[in-house]
């Protein structure tokens, strides 16, 4: 029996992240992404996003379906949670519950609320 289609499973994060750029900017957001993590402190979130009217901050990593944090994203992400800041764990997936959380309908979802 062969596995079921899964239309998510050959987007790269780099195209995800570009999908995840597009909804951000058209809903008002300014975001950080350092496009080479060389030069990045190890496991810091792919997105830092600021609101430039309401100023509310999103911190997300993206992942591809079957990616994985490792333990240096998990305490990044732990981290901006303790600190109050919406938090997101995101795949190719997650596109609707993204735009709804782009369009402040929901709050976010703390690290330890998301299955890693």
């Amino acid at each position: 029996m062969s596995k079921p289609f899964n239309p998510y499973a050959r987007i790269t994060e780099k195209q995800f992240g570009l999908q995840v750029e597009s909804a951000a900017k058209l809903r008002g957001f300014e975001y950080f992404h350092a496009w080479n993590s060389k030069h990045s402190s190890p496991g810091f979130p792919d997105y830092f996003m600021i609101h430039r009217e309401t100023y509310r901050v999103i911190v997300c990593e993206l992942k591809s379906e079957k990616g994985k944090l490792t333990e240096l994203q998990k305490n990044w992400l732990n981290l901006f949670a303790a600190a109050g800041f919406d938090v997101y764990l995101w795949r190719p997936s997650d596109l609707m519950e993204i735009l709804t959380v782009l369009d402040g309908k929901t709050e976010g979802i703390k690290v330890h609320e998301i299955s890693v």
